[in-house]
């Protein structure tokens, strides 16, 4: 049973006459005529009842109108929904995300964005290591990725830098050295350090290392294997030892820590946002317009302090 002869249909209903139904739909007469005939035939019943000026609808006619109607709607909205699907305007963006991003303003700014300019977008946010992201990203799982970069992303895969992060020392919001502005690595010599894991962060806990050694430090590791940010801090703020980690979490309310910098640098990082180069998804072309946007600004805001 096809749509055009479901159409023709409710158009003769809604006319009750053969030739204005025609007219309406801009076909000829007799072609409708000649499908009518074939939806009847496919049915089993007369739909419609001859009379000497126009047609009416028979009882199987009514029965079927109202099914007829429905299928067109249901056609519709299934035709819709997937023009609309295909062009993004609705959907789902599947984002991958270190978690510790939720502390930078470029990744708030960017969701707030999306989801002001689509808001029938939904978002599946999944939290998950930088690496695990390039690799979800690879396989398909995931259509764009919060990810800091640590050594070079396949060639598949782009990248836009949306801000640096530097890195260094956590102390005990009590320590001795808290109150200083910076403070040099070789102090820290007799502190006790907490590490993170070094098998799931094994690039970052090795540039770190080869940072340490650079400065002439060897951080006395007490407490090591830890897999999250949060997990380093709160031993931190519990007076356990000290930590090396990306100055921006002072930019939060860090309790019970106090974050200083080195003054040398120590270690500098990079947060992207990346996706598949030959994604299919039309979401795609939004996203990375509005993170191309963010890292300008950012980009601008950081050359006006260092003129000012």
């Amino acid at each position: 049973m096809e749509l055009r002869r479901i159409r023709y249909f409710v158009a003769i209903a809604e006319e009750e006459n053969m030739h204005r139904a025609a007219e309406k739909l801009h076909i000829a007469q007799p072609a409708m005529t000649r499908q009518m005939n074939i939806l009847e035939q496919e049915i089993g019943v007369k739909l419609f009842e001859r009379l000497p000026r126009g047609l009416r609808l028979s009882s199987a006619g009514k029965a079927f109108l109202n099914d007829a109607q429905a299928l067109l709607n249901m056609a519709k909205l299934a035709r819709d929904r997937a023009y609309a699907v295909g062009t993004g305007r609705v959907g789902k963006l599947r984002i991958g995300f270190h978690e510790v991003v939720h502390r930078y303003a470029e990744f708030c700014n960017f969701l707030a964005e999306f989801s002001n300019r689509h808001p029938q977008i939904e978002f599946q946010l999944t939290a998950m290591s930088s690496k695990l992201q390039v690799e979800a990203l690879s396989m398909g799982r995931l259509d764009c990725a919060f990810i800091y970069v640590w050594e070079k992303v396949p060639r598949s895969i782009s990248t836009i830098a949306l801000r640096g992060d530097e890195y260094g020392i956590v102390l005990p919001e009590n320590h001795r050295l808290a109150s200083r502005t910076s403070i040099d690595l070789r102090e820290m010599s007799e502190e006790r350090f907490i590490w993170i894991d070094r098998t799931q962060f094994s690039i970052q806990s090795h540039r770190l290392m080869s940072a340490c050694d650079s400065a002439g430090f060897v951080p006395n590791i007490v407490y090591e294997g830890l897999s999250s940010e949060a997990a380093v801090r709160s031993l931190v703020s519990s007076g356990l030892g000290c930590a090396l980690l990306p100055l921006s979490i002072g930019e939060q309310s860090a309790r019970g820590v106090r974050v200083v910098p080195c003054e040398q640098p120590l270690l500098s990082v990079e947060l992207h946002l990346a996706w598949l180069t030959e994604s299919r998804s039309p979401l795609i072309e939004p996203t990375v317009e509005i993170a191309q946007r963010i890292a300008s600004e950012g980009r601008a805001s950081v050359a006006h302090q260092v003129v000012r």
